[in-house]
Parts: structure tokens; sequence; C-alpha cells
């Protein structure tokens, strides 16, 4: 039953992301990115790339829409309350929510380097790195982040009746990912910025430890979320 339930959990999250207006959205999402970067780069062709990645995509568009690509795995419930009703046939609490978190990290790390490759592509400069390489960076850090925001926004979605704690953590990044402080080590978005080439959330603090604390990040938010739902 475990490994059917976190089958079923994958299948569910499949259905609700899978829907034509849910594509529609999607691409939607991509196309303002892609528009951002378009008139980023019309503004002002120097360092247009590295504008349009640190502010448009990684600091606004990337948190906003996976915190919403998690909410529609979820069925913009908590994790708590997606899972009850399923319980009630016998299928098994965690592996279910297993199953709908690894959906929404897959969900919103996709998103999540699309919108960057898209952003890359559009604004490139000529003082950037070469395209390709701009690219191919600019993806994996998007799938990274991606997966990091999933994490804690699933986690976070295990506070509350419908789940409002994600919109918690959305606030925490978004006051704390730019600030300079100590609390922005916690923030997916200040981990971002430095793997853009912007400012380390520590002093002295490498881009492969951010790297590694946005994994950190991914895998401690699953975890915490199986820990908090009931059995």
């Amino acid at each position: 039953m475990t490994s059917s339930s976190l089958l079923f959990g994958l299948q569910l999250g499949q259905r609700r992301i899978t829907r034509a207006r849910v594509l529609l959205a999607a691409l939607a999402i991509v196309g303002f990115a892609a528009a951002v970067a378009l008139a980023e780069r019309q503004l002002d062709l120097l360092g247009s790339a590295s504008r349009s990645l640190q502010g448009g995509a990684f600091g606004f568009i990337v948190p906003l829409a996976t915190l919403g690509a998690v909410g529609l795995v979820l069925g913009n419930e908590s994790v708590a309350a997606a899972t009850t009703p399923l319980a009630r046939f016998g299928i098994s609490r965690r592996p279910l929510a297993f199953g709908l978190t690894a959906g929404a990290l897959a969900t919103a790390s996709a998103l999540a380097a699309a919108i960057a490759f898209t952003t890359a592509l559009c604004a490139h400069d000529p003082w950037a790195p070469p395209l390709g390489q701009d690219l191919l960076s600019s993806t994996w850090i998007g799938a990274l982040v991606g997966a990091a925001y999933a994490g804690l926004y699933s986690f976070g979605a295990t506070f509350g009746r419908r789940g409002g704690g994600r919109g918690f953590v959305f606030l925490f990044d978004f006051v704390f990912g730019a600030s300079g402080s100590a609390l922005s080590v916690f923030a997916p978005r200040a981990h971002a910025l430095h793997l853009l080439g912007g400012e380390p959330p520590l002093d002295g603090m490498s881009q492969g430890a951010s790297a590694v604390v946005l994994a950190v990040m991914t895998v401690a938010g699953v975890a915490a979320t199986l820990a908090r739902c009931p059995r």
C-alpha cells in the first residue's frame, strides 16, 4: 500500500498540473518573464542579463510562480487536508503526502528552470558569459532554486487550515532574501542571487556552499513536511 500511495499522490498532482488552463497559465508566466527581460534589455543593454535574472526573474517571478505551483498540486489546501479524503479509503497519508510533495518539487523546479532559461535567452548582452554557458548555468540554478522553494512551501503548507503557512514562507523570503542580514541565509532568494553573481548571504560564503544550502533546504523541507503529516 505504501508504494501505491506514493504513486497515487504523484498521479494526483500530475492530473492537477496537466490541465489545459494550467499549462496555459505556465506559458503565460514564462511569456511574462520573457517580456520583462526584453524590456530590461531595451532599457539598457549593458548588464541587462544580470539585472533581469537577479531582479524580475529570481527576485519576484520565480518565488511567486513556485508558490502558485505548490498550491496547485496540493489543491490550495494544507497537506493534512489534501490527504484526508483519500485516507478514508485506506490510502496511507505519509506516502501520499510524499507523492504530492515530489510532484510539487518537480513542477516548481521545471517552471523555475523555464523562467530562468527564457530570461537568460531574452536578456543576453555582450558583457554576459557566452550564451550557451549562460543558458546552462541559469537553467540549473533555476531548477535548484525552484526545488528549494517547493520544499519550503510544502512545509509551510502544513500550517493553517488551508496551508496558509506557505504564504509566511513567501513573505520571509521576500523580506530577508535581499536584506543582507544573517536571516538571509534561510531565504532561497539570497542564495539564488549569490549563484547569479550577487553578494553572498554570509561574508566569505562560496557559491558552492549556497548550492549545497539550497539542496539541504529541499531535503529538509520535504522531511519536515512528512514529519508533520498525520499518519
